[in-house]
């Protein structure tokens, strides 16, 4: 058993001194949480800067050159990743399915969820950001490749830390803190500014997949105890609307979705089904100033259901049906979703529905895609992401995934759901967070608990 535990994670690279700013913002926070700063070396410009010759400001600090658990399920790994390195996972993944989840030292901050088991939730490559100012090679530099790998790193350079509480020996919670520069950065809401505390705001909470109807009730309470504690101005749901009762799959596998996932769960009604969603929005307009909702691909399982004709077999659902599917062709493409849950009643005004073609931006933030749909009809990775929406927050994948500034959040759907028996997952219960100076957090949840 391993006593409840604080730490904060950062890199250093040799040749260069510390953030002083930030480094005292550190220290300062730890020392308020009851936690524990630990540095993590890199070399420096290149590999005669060498990663056991830290600058002196460290000479009296916790410096971990090899590897440490935390608990039996993450530890510390030191991989010798080169800072200057584009993606600081690369070649990493077997090394969290063989043992635990692994941080690594890196000025970049990238979370990557690596799936091991049919059941289990995945590990996670984790790096961690710098508390060091950049030391990259420049364009004195002889290598023409050195001088492009040190601008982009330039670039890309994150100042900030992992944050990992250790509850029990195979429990914990893990978020990143990232600085602009200036030493400060916030954590769950506070704003830490070298020995200063203040509240910090946020702007908006993107929640995982929402899937209204078959959400996790555990998680459900988890979250709406999470937007109590966070306050955010905005809250943004992706997949709100589940289509449980119109489902394509329904008719594809009549046994393992028509009659276990729809008929026995009473999932058969689509006006039951949207008035779920009324409900739950209005449940939601009360926690925060605006509820966005993105158009999302389970939404136009409805938009899909009466394109096809198939409700004039639906004696259920056929005379709701007639409904929508007239506003469907007078409008064309508007979302029969949105009119749907409308006839349910009066919303109030605070809520904002979305469409494929409209773009939502916070704190430079692309919010108002779902991330099923990529550049020329593709669909890709956060690689896609970052090269589609640049700085963004997405859905859809059911994964909490950071790239540089891309992020993709989790589910709020149980994660053994039937048809993902057999296939290792990657899923996670998780939501994500903007705060006030442009930092993003995912807030991950283990058991119904994001932190200690």
């Amino acid at each position: 058993m391993v006593n409840p535990e604080r730490h904060l994670i950062t890199a250093v690279q040799a040749g260069v001194k510390p953030n002083e700013r930030l480094l005292e913002t550190m220290e300062s926070y730890v020392a308020e949480n009851a936690g524990r700063l630990t540095l993590l070396p890199l070399i420096g410009r290149d590999a005669s800067e060498d990663w056991r010759s830290l600058h002196p400001d460290f000479a009296d600090m916790d410096v971990e050159y090899g590897t440490r658990m935390l608990n039996d399920r993450i530890q510390i790994g030191q991989f010798h990743v080169k800072p200057q390195a584009i993606d600081p996972t690369t070649g990493l993944q077997r090394f969290a399915q063989r043992g635990r989840t692994q941080i690594i030292a890196s000025p970049k901050q990238f979370q990557r969820p690596v799936p091991h088991s049919m059941k289990q939730h995945p590990k996670f490559l984790v790096t961690t950001g710098a508390l060091t100012n950049p030391n990259y090679a420049n364009g004195d530099d002889n290598s023409a490749e050195r001088r492009r790998l040190g601008s982009i790193a330039l670039r890309d350079h994150t100042f900030g830390g992992l944050l990992v509480e250790v509850a029990d020996s195979d429990t914990f919670y893990m978020r990143h803190i990232t600085s602009n520069g200036t030493g400060s950065f916030v954590d769950l809401g506070k704003k830490y500014d070298g020995k200063e505390i203040t509240e910090a705001k946020c702007e908006a909470m993107v929640l995982g997949d929402y899937h209204c109807g078959r959400t996790d009730p555990t998680v459900l309470e988890a979250t709406y105890r999470m937007i109590e504690e966070m306050k955010p101005k905005r809250i943004v749901c992706h997949d709100f609307f589940d289509g449980h009762s119109v489902s394509h799959w329904a008719e594809k596998e009549l046994i393992t979705q028509g009659i276990h996932q729809q008929l026995d769960l009473g999932h058969t009604s689509l006006e039951q089904e949207l008035r779920q969603c009324y409900e739950e929005l209005c449940v939601l307009a009360e926690k925060a100033e605006e509820i966005v909702v993105v158009m999302s691909n389970h939404h136009e399982f409805l938009w899909r259901w009466l394109n096809e004709g198939r409700y004039v077999k639906d004696k259920e659902n056929a005379r709701f049906a007639f409904k929508l599917a007239s506003y469907m062709a007078e409008r064309d493409l508007n979302d029969p979703v949105e009119f749907g849950i409308k006839m349910m009643g009066k919303l109030p005004r605070n809520i904002k529905f979305l469409k494929r073609t409209d773009d939502y931006k916070v704190r430079g933030y692309q919010l108002g895609a779902h991330g099923d749909k990529g550049a020329g009809f593709g669909y890709g990775s956060v690689k896609g992401k970052e090269d589609d929406y640049g700085q963004s927050i997405s859905g859809h994948v059911h994964k909490a995934q950071t790239m540089r500034r891309t992020f993709t959040v989790g589910t709020m759907l149980p994660l053994d759901m039937p048809y993902m028996r057999g296939s290792p997952s990657a899923w996670t219960n998780s939501h994500a967070v903007i705060y006030n100076n442009g930092a993003v957090q995912h807030l991950i949840l283990n058991q119904g608990e994001y932190h200690l």
